[in-house]
């Protein structure tokens, strides 16, 4: 297994692979398995506010040397559903975990780590990157104006 390595977290909501497809992904060299956030297709709980748990799952794939692949549907539901109940039993809700909270279902519940970076800069993120750390940027979905 890979020597567990952190994420960096922009401030503010969770979107890393969100409408991203896989060939973006790759342009940062990074071979990162692409997971559905909505795996049957409907905006429905809990499927409406998975963005944590996608991104999580992805880069946990990451660090477990998963194939750069499209994730299948059912095994995307397979791999989040888990985060569901572990985050209904410490937070008492699944849907928006802050930061923090997403940094403790990392820390605790995944092959990687997570440390929060507050407002970093475009060379920070391009630094992870270029050291083979996979980012996931924390924002408010619905800010960025986009129609996913």
């Amino acid at each position: 297994m890979p020597p567990a390595r952190f994420l960096v977290f922009l401030l503010a909501g969770v979107l890393l692979f969100f409408g991203v497809g896989p060939a973006k992904a790759e342009s940062a060299g990074l071979l990162v398995p692409h997971i559905w956030e909505i795996p049957d297709g409907a905006w429905v709980k809990p499927w409406n506010g998975a963005c944590e748990e996608a991104s999580i799952m992805m880069v946990n794939g990451f660090y477990l040397n998963s194939p750069r692949t499209i994730v299948s549907r059912t095994k995307s539901k397979a791999l989040m559903s888990p985060l569901f109940a572990i985050e209904n039993k410490l937070f008492g809700y699944n849907t928006d975990t802050n930061a923090t909270e997403t940094q403790k279902i990392i820390n605790d519940f995944s092959v990687f780590e997570a440390e929060i970076v507050r407002s970093p800069t475009l060379a920070d993120i391009t630094n992870e990157l270029s050291f083979g750390h996979p980012v996931i940027s924390l924002h408010y979905g619905y800010d960025l104006n986009n129609p996913r």
